[in-house]
């Protein structure tokens, strides 16, 4: 339960700082990448708290079926302001086409492959069995 209570102050102080951003209103920018990037932070955090509601460590409450059913449409929309997002760069920006797969590739396969090998060295570590599934 208190995990609970820390996702959603993480969660408000999230909302907060998306709403109160001056710069947004200055730059008469609607969708801005700092905006979308603020949005996109917040779905983050509901989508991990989804998943956590998913586990049969949460009491079946009202807070827990709304969490459960507030995952699925996090997802849409991030996916879509992540495309939107990389459809105006392809738009917009000199040489994107060229650099685009050099540096998703990257920004997605370094911290997959530093997180998979603190994974298998922290179980390592503490004796745990490893079976390769087939």
């Amino acid at each position: 339960m208190y995990s609970l209570v820390i996702f959603l102050v993480v969660f408000l102080i999230f909302v907060y700082s998306c709403i109160s951003n001056e710069k947004e209103v200055r730059d008469n920018v609607v969708f801005s990448k700092e905006y979308s990037m603020c949005l996109k932070g917040l779905l983050s955090i509901m989508i991990v708290i989804h998943h956590y509601s998913l586990s049969s460590l949460f009491d079946e409450s009202v807070l827990h079926t709304f969490y459960r059913m507030i995952g699925y449409p996090c997802v849409t929309v991030f996916f879509f302001i992540s495309g939107y997002g990389i459809a105006y760069s392809f738009k917009n920006k000199e040489n994107y086409k060229q650099r685009f797969m050099k540096d998703k590739i990257w920004n997605i396969l370094l911290p997959y492959m530093v997180s998979t090998c603190v994974y298998f060295s922290a179980r390592i570590v503490w004796g745990a069995k490893m079976k390769l599934a087939a």
